[in-house]
């Protein structure tokens, strides 16, 4: 099985530690977005920002 050749090899470690860094990167990401001011996207939009 493919998961038996993985295990316990420096590729599994790599994986895991990224798993395991996700929600500490998301989460500061996600509070930036959250704060970004209005008005600043309202101005951004004004210069030719898309409105994604």
């Amino acid at each position: 099985m493919v998961w038996e050749d993985i295990l316990f090899t420096w590729q599994a470690a790599a994986i895991a530690s990224a798993i395991v860094a996700l929600p500490l990167i998301v989460e500061p990401a996600r509070a930036a977005i959250v704060d970004v001011n209005p008005k600043l996207e309202a101005a951004a939009r004004t210069l030719g920002d898309s409105d994604i």
